[in-house]
This record gives structure tokens, sequence and C-alpha cells, in this order.
């Protein structure tokens, strides 16, 4: 039969199948990628649509309501521009697919290991194997003709006598049996009659035998006065038709009892008819009396004893495999054959039961007349036709001597049909010759019947050596009619089937099995039996036998990675393959055997570090370019890498591990070394001559590139393995600086991306387009192109991951300051390009455009992409390394400059975008000032609903095309604009020359109230805190004073100045201890001036004349003139000691601003006197007063009036009353007071 063998190269197929892989799960991710984008854009249609038919219950909540927002970064990561990254040749695009390259290579590597079915089972010929093991037939052995037909003719015979009765399932037909063996020999039907002839006549020379093992018996009787018996076995082949015959039951003779003699006494042959009439019974002959004496078998006598163990076995010829039957009988050995004998053992009788037994045995003495003594113990009988085939062992019950006799116990035996060659005859010469050892003629059929069935299978890789019922009957029949032991059937079967291990792919648990297997029966024969367990021959076959196996296994595991891929099945089936190794190693049979040969252990780690080798080879012959270009040996080395990175990830998942827990061989270790040392030199000599290019610029860096950084990226991911190893290894590695080599391509490489990111930004501008690109975006597609290139470098340095720290930090600021430089470029051209559309012109009318949203939001969202750069750069590694390297100090130096650098960008950024938010407030000024004068001067009968709905009106229309096209913190810039220009406006209003009444005040007022709601919109427009700045809080207290009356602003200047009193913690114009408290049993305030300290000195001499001045204020309240106590001269710490009274009702000092004004004056005689300082005491805050404690001193902080912007207004707002005689005074004083404190 003709095979034909079609050899695919494994990593031809390997790499093809992944390519498939790969197309599926892209295909796949689109699919999801578009379905995904799809339902987004129908769920944020479906909102939109739910939102709009609801009515807008307040016109700024529809107008500040933000829609939801998709991050620039989330956006640009799943955006890619054709035409933007053609103009550059797709430089950022590749190096990207190199990442996701190397990144999927892995994961496919992670997923095609989990998976067990998608290679075939692979098993590689040896180079290493001779001529006739592996010819063009794979056969396991070649015979000759002669051989053929006498393995054969073997065969034939077997058939034809087989042995042992056939079970139901065990029945096979001879024909069936012949079609087989004519199949499994390839022999025609003619040759076989005539071969079949041949065997025939051979035939007579086969004597069948039975082998009897007498193991043990149990519970046998005791025949002897002392309760024992002294047991011993008969045993042979009783003849079929004169086994029994009709005996009277109590005759004791054998030959006298069974025959009558007619001329004896009538009498007594009467009596003898009347006993056989009435008791006639079968009766079983002894062996002696039917089997010659050289045909019985006899065991040893075992003393004493009621349950014997012989163990003792026994070759019986038989006769007639249908008609003969087993006879056994048991005896009771006894040595006293006469009366007087007997009686001599009186001594050892024991019990009533013994007693009898005594008197039992000199009664038998004295009848035996033929000499034997020996008692009968049992027997059994089976007929030769009911041993099984594979023989019995089993438990027997003894019987007795006839029916009515019973037998106690039971016997234990083993027993198995065979055949013994005729000593006695003649053999033929030539046959003789011909003839081959059985041992030999069993393995050599076994060999011939296992290639047989191998040829029937498709994968060999999971057999556990089970083969058909028509082989197993035979090799059944053949071990049995040749009485081979295990241990010849133990080694037919290890030989037969590693040999066909060479040729076919087989599983390694029935190999260890059958190693086991010859191990136990080795040991057991030995134990048991003083011969030989094998010939020389056998030996020295047994040897060549292992010697072939280990180095047929050692040229597996150096082609492992081909033999047996990265699944659990081969894993599991490389697992059993070392087992079988180890186990042989351990085999004090191949110690014996085989002591010269070198250690399997180290035969181990040599074939995994020949295969290792071998392998890299290999990779380089198939991934070696056709040219020797630079950029074709840096792709060829690179993919080389990426090889060997996928092999050590499966050392480590699989192999290693395996290696590892059954040799403690450091598989992982052994394979990384040997490519770290071969890669090492490749990668070395390439990269200097690389360097060489670059510095001296012969080569085209945007070619090579990207070549360089695939291969940086696959040599990162091999060192990343070196973390597997131990420390002495990892550090003397050949390539644990393999980034030195890349620091001039890597700063090439950063120098054209950013000639690359301007290129790009220019032509993403020029190819711009004015519309969302996204529902949910608000910019165009500029932006994304942008932060999609400023994404591609961050992720091109994280995944370089640049190991040595100063590198890394320079590698950082140049990337940073790229990026932010790129930044801002793009934000000028966007803002120039506003400018060159007339944003900025002041002639025509302003209307608020998509385009003026849409620019403001790209220059945003660049803005925004600058925030991921700590992180995508990984700051905090940084400073850690830098820290821990360096120190904390230059740590935060390096963070400082980094934070500078991205802040002083950011602010650049967040100007222009202020800067065109400005002109939307410069644009909508006029207007917004028209509106205002409108409201602040309506007539006195216009609402003020009325009088502001214009102003609303334009403030909507623009706010709600804003609020649609911006992003919410542009929005939000707009928004603080457009306040303040509000607040300018209204203010002018307010303090314009125009004349103004109380209602004027009181409107502009309420519109304040109400523009504050419109910008806060219950919280979703600008914060209470953004809406109340200081320009605010005074055109708020400019309004609210101007529509006070006198009394009311006076009050509300002194209830201000009493509140700083209280928190006023400065003392630097001295102190004032006072006490003041109201006594309301007589209506009067007391005030106690007890002294001053740390005066300032106001005259010429160093020190002051202090006197204090206490008045009560405001005067409209209290009408009461002041007091002043006495003049303390030349002092800065004054003592007075002084009390005065006031005459007030208490509901007086309850009012707000109700206050005691102390004034502390130094006193001239030629001049007006000079203020120290001035303060004050609420006095609803005193004793007395709502029920307060008990007087205390109080340490009052003076102070110098001086103008506020506040007091200003407020003193303004005063002074324009005219004939106000209580609002001129009240100004006048305070002005007099400031300037006193000015002179000094």
């Amino acid at each position: 039969m003709n095979y034909t063998t079609i050899t695919i190269d494994f990593n031809t197929a390997y790499a093809l199948r992944k390519a498939a892989r790969r197309s599926v799960c892209n295909v796949r991710g689109r699919l999801y990628k578009t379905r995904n984008q799809i339902r987004s854009r129908i769920n944020h249609h479906k909102k939109m649509l739910r939102s709009g038919a609801r009515k807008r219950s307040t016109m700024i909540l529809s107008i500040v309501d933000p829609r939801p927002e998709k991050d620039i970064t989330v956006l640009s990561s799943n955006y890619s521009n054709d035409r933007i990254n053609a103009a550059d040749g797709n430089f950022f695009e590749t190096y990207s697919a190199l990442q996701d390259k190397q990144e999927n290579r892995n994961r496919l590597d992670s997923h095609d290991t989990q998976e067990d079915d998608h290679y075939e089972d692979v098993h590689v010929l040896s180079h290493d194997q001779d001529g006739d093991d592996a010819d063009g037939n794979n056969k396991l052995l070649r015979w000759t003709k002669k051989e053929n037909e006498i393995l054969y003719k073997v065969s034939l015979s077997t058939i034809e006598n087989r042995l042992g009765m056939t079970i139901e399932d065990e029945v096979v037909a001879s024909n069936t049996l012949f079609d087989f063996v004519k199949d499994v020999f390839s022999v025609a039907d003619e040759d076989h009659d005539m071969l079949l002839l041949e065997s025939s006549s051979e035939q007579d020379i086969l004597i069948p035998i039975l082998n009897v093992t007498v193991i043990a018996a149990s519970g046998l009787g005791a025949k002897d006065p002392n309760g024992f018996s002294d047991p011993y076995c008969l045993l042979g082949i009783m003849p079929p038709k004169e086994q029994e015959v009709e005996t009277g039951i109590d005759s004791l003779n054998d030959s006298i009892e069974t025959e009558v003699d007619g001329k004896k006494d009538k009498k007594k042959k009467k009596w003898y008819k009347m006993k056989k009439k009435n008791k006639k019974k079968k009766k079983k002959l002894k062996l002696r009396d039917k089997v010659p004496e050289q045909a019985i078998k006899q065991t040893r006598v075992i003393n004493q004893n009621l349950n014997p163990k012989w163990g003792e076995s026994f070759t019986i010829d038989l006769q007639d495999l249908q008609d003969d039957i087993f006879h056994l009988e048991i005896w009771d050995h006894d040595e006293d054959t006469t009366v007087f004998g007997a009686m001599r053992n009186i001594n050892e009788v024991s019990g009533v039961k013994g007693m009898q037994r005594y008197f039992k045995q000199i009664v038998h003495n004295a009848k035996n007349t033929d000499g034997n003594v020996d008692d009968f113990l049992g027997s059994i009988d089976i007929p030769i036709k009911d041993i099984p085939s594979h023989g019995k062992t089993d438990w027997f019950k003894l019987e007795g001597k006839s029916e009515k006799s019973k037998a106690k116990g039971k016997i234990k035996l083993q027993l198995h049909l065979g055949y013994r060659k005729d000593e006695d005859e003649e053999e033929n010469e030539q046959i003789e010759e011909d003839r081959m050892n059985p041992v030999e003629s069993y393995r050599c059929i076994l060999t011939q019947l296992v290639e047989h069935e191998l040829k029937q299978m498709e994968n060999s890789s999971r057999w556990d050596g089970t083969l058909n019922h028509e082989a197993v009957y035979l090799l059944h029949q053949i071990a049995i009619q040749n009485q081979l032991t295990q241990l010849n059937l133990a080694y037919c079967r290890w030989l037969a089937y590693s040999k066909a291990h060479t040729l076919y792919a087989m599983d390694y648990r029935f190999l260890h099995s059958l190693l086991k297997m010859v191990e136990e029966q080795w040991k057991i024969t030995q134990q048991t039996s003083s011969k030989e367990c094998f010939t020389t021959k056998e030996e020295v076959t047994l040897a060549a036998s292992f010697d072939a196996f280990v180095k047929y296994c050692i040229g597996l595991l150096r082609k492992q990675r081909d033999v047996f891929p990265p699944q659990k099945k081969n894993v599991v089936r490389l697992e059993w393959l070392l087992k079988c190794l180890q186990h042989l190693q351990a085999l004090d049979i191949y110690e014996k055997l085989c002591p010269s040969q070198t250690d399997i252990h180290s035969q181990i780690i040599n074939g995994i570090h020949e295969g290792t080798i071998e392998w890299f080879y290999r990779i380089r012959a198939f991934t070696e370019p056709g040219t020797s270009t630079d950029g074709e040996m840096v792709s060829a080395i690179a993919a080389m890498t990426n090889t060997l990175n996928l092999d050590l990830v499966r050392s480590y998942k699989y192999t290693g591990k395996l290696y590892q827990a059954m040799l403690q061989i450091d598989y992982f270790s052994i394979a990384y070394k040997n490519f770290d040392k071969l890669l090492g030199e490749e990668v070395i000599e390439l990269m200097t001559g690389v360097n060489k290019s670059l510095k001296s610029q012969t080569i085209d860096t945007t070619e090579i590139s990207t070549s360089l950084f695939e291969l940086y990226l696959a040599l990162k991911d091999l060192l990343g393995f070196k973390q597997y190893l131990n420390k002495s290894d990892a550090e003397a590695l050949v390539l644990a600086d393999y980034h030195k080599y890349f620091k001039k391509a890597v700063q090439n490489w950063l120098a054209l991306a950013y000639n690359k990111a301007i290129q790009r930004i220019e032509k993403a501008v020029e190819l711009d387009k004015v519309e969302q690109v996204d529902a949910m975006v608000k910019h165009s597609t500029s932006a994304v192109d942008v932060a999609c290139c400023f994404g591609q470098i961050g992720e091109f340095y994280s995944k370089l991951d640049w190991p040595d720290i100063e590198g890394s930090y320079v590698f950082v600021m140049k990337i940073t300051d790229d990026i932010c430089r790129a930044a801002l470029f793009y934000a000028n051209i966007i803002h120039k390009d506003l400018i060159s559309k007339g944003y900025y012109d002041d002639e025509g009318q302003f209307d608020v455009t998509d385009q003026l949203c849409i620019a403001i939001n790209n220059i945003e969202q660049v803005r925004r992409s600058l925030a991921v750069l700590p992180k995508s750069l990984n700051w905090d590694k940084l400073f850690t390394l830098v820290a821990m390297k360096q120190g904390e100090q230059s740590s935060e130096q390096c963070k400082a400059s980094l934070k500078e650098m991205l802040a002083s960008a950011d602010d650049d950024m967040v100007n222009i975008i202020l800067k065109v938010a400005g002109r939307v407030g410069d644009k909508m000024r006029p207007d917004v000032k028209k509106f205002i004068f409108q409201l602040a001067y309506a007539p006195v009968k216009q609402s003020l609903d009325d009088a502001i709905t214009p102003l609303m009106q334009y403030l909507d229309k623009n706010l709600i095309t804003l609020s649609e096209g911006l992003l919410q913190i542009n929005f939000q810039r707009i928004l603080e604009t457009l306040w303040q220009v509000v607040l300018d406006e209204m203010r002018e209003q307010v303090i314009g020359e125009h004349e103004k009444g109380l209602e004027f005040f009181v409107r502009l007022h309420s519109a304040l109230e109400i523009l504050l709601e419109f910008f806060n919109a219950d919280g979703k427009g600008l914060s209470m805190e953004d809406l109340m700045i200081e320009d605010y809080k005074i055109l708020l207290s400019c309004l609210v004073t101007n529509k006070s009356t006198t009394e009311e602003i006076i009050t509300s200047y002194y209830s201000r100045r009493a509140q700083e009193q209280m928190s006023r913690s400065d003392n630097s114009y001295g102190e004032l201890d006072v006490v003041c408290y109201y006594n309301p049993m007589d209506s009067k305030l007391i005030v106690e001036v007890n002294k001053a300290k740390n005066l300032r000195a106001l005259d010429c001499n160093g020190v002051s004349d202090p006197f204090v001045m206490i008045e009560l204020c405001p005067r409209h309240m209290f009408n009461l003139d002041p007091q002043r106590t006495k003049v303390i001269k030349k002092t800065l710490n004054p003592v007075f000691n002084q009390s005065f009274e006031f005459n007030i009702r208490e509901e007086q000092c309850k009012k707000r601003g109700a206050s005691v004004v102390f004034s502390v004056m130094d006193h001239d005689m030629m001049f007006s006197n000079d203020l120290e300082g001035e303060a004050m005491i609420s006095l609803e805050t005193i004793p007395g007063i709502n029920l307060q404690g008990a007087s205390q001193q109080h340490s009052l902080k003076l102070v110098k009036p001086v103008l506020t912007a506040e007091d200003q207004t407020m003193f303004t707002i005063l002074s324009n009353r005219h004939g106000d005689k209580k609002a001129s005074d009240f100004v006048k004083k305070r002005y007099h007071a400031i300037d006193q404190a000015k002179e000094v």
C-alpha cells in the first residue's frame, strides 16, 4: 500500500492562520464599533426629541442647559481622517499600527494557547534515525519472505490449536481469524492454502499441557489426635471413561471391594446384594488406582496445619482437551502404620474428640492391609474443557469419597493451559532451523499487528495501544500456547510499541504504563525465580530499545516547538513523554542494561540547548530579507524577535513550568539565555551600523524609523521576560542595555514628529470642515486631527517606556514642549483665521455664528488634550524614579519645570479664548448699552417687565446660539464676559451726569436682581460666586445706597463701621480701654474711659497731649452733644479713669447702627486738634441691652479714617442731595475727620 506524505512548514501555516484570525477580529471589531456608534446616535436623538417636546419653563434654562459632550481624547481615539493622514504618508498611524500589532500579537497568542482543537497533531521524524527505521514504506520491521512465512505459519498454527473454554463474547470464528491474518501479512489466497497445509503438518509435535499452581487450602478436617492434620496433595489427569464405578459405600479396600467372586459363600453374596440394594451409592476411585505412579504429581507435606500454603507449580500433559478431567486429592500423612505405633502416641491425645480420633486411628491401622494408613481429606474434579483460555484462579470446595461422606475445607488453584514440544519425537532439521524463539515470534507478530492497526488510524496521538478483537485473541492464544510469562509479554510489548512510536505519534501515557509493566514483572521474576530474567540476546535487544527510545525522545524534545505546539493536549503529551524519560532513568533494569549511557537528565538539558539554537537559526533563515539594506535588515530582526517573544510566552506559561515541576530543569532560562546571546550579537552588530548611518544622515530617517520602532518594541517585550530569571542571569544579559542603541533613533524621531505634527496641523486647518463632527461633539475636524496627533505622540512614548531615567526626563521635556508649542501654533492659526474673516472688524452688524463657536471650541478641545500629557507621558513614574535616584529636590525641580511648561501653554491658549470671548462682549456692548439706557430712563408709568424685555430678548437671541454651539466651559466664559459688560453699562448709567430720581435707582436695583437670576439660571449658568464679583458688589452698594434715605445711608455707614471694629486686629494706632453698659432703671448709658496705650506721637517733642471725645451716633437718632475727657499732657499711654452718662431710651440702643464713637485727639494750643484714631461700639451689644451680661472692659483697636471706594460712592450720593442738611453735615464731618488724619 502506497502513502503520500505532504509536508507543510509549521511556521508558514501558523502565520497564515494567525493572519486569517486577525482579519476576522479586525472586521468584527469594526462591526462592533459601527454598531455602538449607531446606538449612541439613536439614543441621543431620542433624548433630544423628548427634551424638545417639553416647553421651556424659563428663557435662560433653555439657553444654558448643557448638552452631553464627548471628550476630545475619546473621540480622537476612534477617529481617522484619511486625507490628513495621507498628507504626511500616515507617519503617526504607522507607529500606532505597530503598537496595535504588537498588542494583538500577544493577545492572539494568549487566545490561541487556550484553544485545544486548532492544531493537528504533528510527529516529526528524527534526522538521526537509521535508514532502516525510516524507509519509504514506514514499516516497523522489514521481514524477508521466509521470515514472513514463518510468522504467518505460527499464526495459522495458533488459530488451529486454540486452547481453553470459549466464552460467548470471546468467540471468533476460524475463518474470521484466517481472513484477518491474511490481511495483516498481505498473503494471497493461494499462498494461504499452501502455508496452512504446512502448518497443519507440524501440529503433531505439540502436546497440550495443564499448568497447575497449588496455592493454599483452608478449613481442612482434623485427622490426628492432636487436632491437626499433615496435609499433602496428589494431582493428575483421570481417564474420562473409567472415572466412576458402582461400589459399596463401606468398602475401604479399592480392588477387593469392587470385585465379587461367584464362588464365594452364598451368604456373603446375599449380604452383599442386600447391601447393594439398600445402599447403592457412587464411590470415587483413588488416583493411585487409575493413574500410573509416574503421572501423579505430589506436593510436600505440611505438618500440623489445617490451612496449609504450598505455592507449588506443576505441568501435566493432556490427551484430550474435551474429555480429560483434572483430579486432585488431599491426604493426611501418617507415618504410624501399626497398632502398636499408633498406641505409642497416646500422650499426644487432648480432649474427648482427640480420644475419639485416637481410637479411630487404632481401628484404621488394624483394618489396613495394604500399608497405606494416610487419611483422605477431600478431592476435586475439574473438566479441562471448562478451563478458560485466559486461565482460572479460584477457590474450589472439597468433596468426599461419596455423596454420603462430606469433606471439610476448600483449596485455591491457578490453572493455565498450554502446549509443549514432544521431546521424544524426531524433528525435521529444516523446520528446526526455520523456527523462531516463541518470545521472538510473539514480538514480531505483535509488531506486525501494531503496524496494521496504526495504518487504519488517521490520528494516532491519542492511541493507547488497544488492538482490535481479532488481534487481541490471536496474541492471547500465542502467549498461552507457548507458555509465555508476564515478563515475556511486557518485554515484547515494550519492544513493539516503542519501535512503533518512532514512526507514529502515540499516547505517552500508554508507553509509560509499558515501562512500569516491564519494571514490575522484572522485579517479580527476580524474586520468584532463580533463573535469569532475560537471555543474553534479549538483554542486548532491550538495552538497544531503551537507548533508541531515549535518543528518539531527545530528538523530539529538540523539535518540541513543532512536535508539541502550545495546546493543552500537546502539553499533556509532552508531560507524559518527560515522565517516560524520568521513569526510565529511575529503573534498576535500565541501570543494569545501560550502565555506560549518559545520564538522561543531562541529555535532556543538552537537547534543550541544541534545539533552542537550531530553532533560532531556523527562524533567522525564515525571516532573512532578500536584500541587505538597513531598513529591511531591521525589519527582519524585528520579525525574528517577535517570534522569539512568542516562543518565550509559551515557554513560560506551559513548557517551562512543566520541566521545572517534573525534572527541576529551568527550561525558560536555558531558552532565554540562548536567545539573548544569539540575538544580542545580531542586534549589536546591526544597530552599530544603523547609528553610524543616522549620524552621517546617509539614510532616509522616515523610512527606517518605523522599522527601528518595531524592533525596539520587540526587544522591550523580550527584556520584559528577564523578571523570571535569577538576579545574576538577568544582570549578565547581552541585551540588558539594548535601549542605548536606540537613543539616536528616538531623538531623530522626536524631531521628525514635531515637524510632521506642524505639517498635519496646517493641513488639518486647511481641510477643516466648519460643522459638527458628531451630534454630541461641538468642534470641527481639525481639533480631532490635532488631538489625535498629540495622542499618537504620547502613545508612542508610553510604548517606548524608556528605561534610563536621565534619558526619560530629556525625552519627556522634549515631547511636552513640542506638543505645547504645536497646540499654541494651532490656537494662533484658528485665531488668525477668525481675524482674516473679519471677526475683529468694527464695521457691519455683529451676529453670533457657528463659525465663531466652533473656532473657540476647537481651541478649547486642543487645550484639553494637553491635560492628559502627565498621564500619557507617565510623569508620576518619572518623578518617583528621579526621587529614588537623585533625591526629592531634583524630583521637585523636574516636576516644577514640566508643570510650568504645561501651565504656560495652557494660559496662552486660555488667553486666546478669552480674547475671542472678550471680542464677543465688545461687539455686543453698544446694543447692551442702548437697552440699559432705555431701561434706566423708561417712563415712570412703564412697568419694569416692559422696560427690561428688549434687553432680555437681545441676550436671549445671542445666548441661545452660543449655548447650542459652545462647549460648556466656553459658554461660561462668554457669560462672564457679558455679565461684566452688563455691570459696566449699568454703572455708567448710575454715575452719569443725568438727573436721577429715587425711582431711577429703584428700577435699576430691581433690574440687577433680575439679571443676576438670569445669568445664574438656578445654578445652570454662572455660579453665585462668579456673579458676585467686586464690580457687582460696588454697583449693588451704589444702587442700594442711592435708593435709600439719608438716615438709612448714615445708619448703614455706622453699622458697617461697627462690624469692621469687631473684626479689627491691627493695633498699630494704639488701643483704648473703655467700659460701656446701660442702666435700664435710670435709662442711662454709662461710658467709662479708663486709659489709652501705645498712641502715636503727634507733637514735635515725641509725645502727645491726648484726650477722648465720646459721641452717640448717628446724630439723627440721639441728637445729644458729645462729651470729652480731660487732657493728659505729654504721654502716649494716658490714664483717664473718667465716667460719662447719656440719657437715652433702651429702644434707641437697639436700633441698627446705634453706636458710641470714641475719637482720640491730640490737644494743640496753636493749631486745630489732631486725630489719633477712632473706635466705636455697637450699643445693641453692650450689657443691659437685651439682658446682656455684666459690664466688662473693651480694648478697642484705634483706626484712622480713610476714604474707601464704597465710602466715596456713599459720600457722592449724599453730596448730590442738595438741600438735605443732614446729608451735607454728615459728609462734611466725615471729610473733616479724614482730612485731620491725612494732615497727621
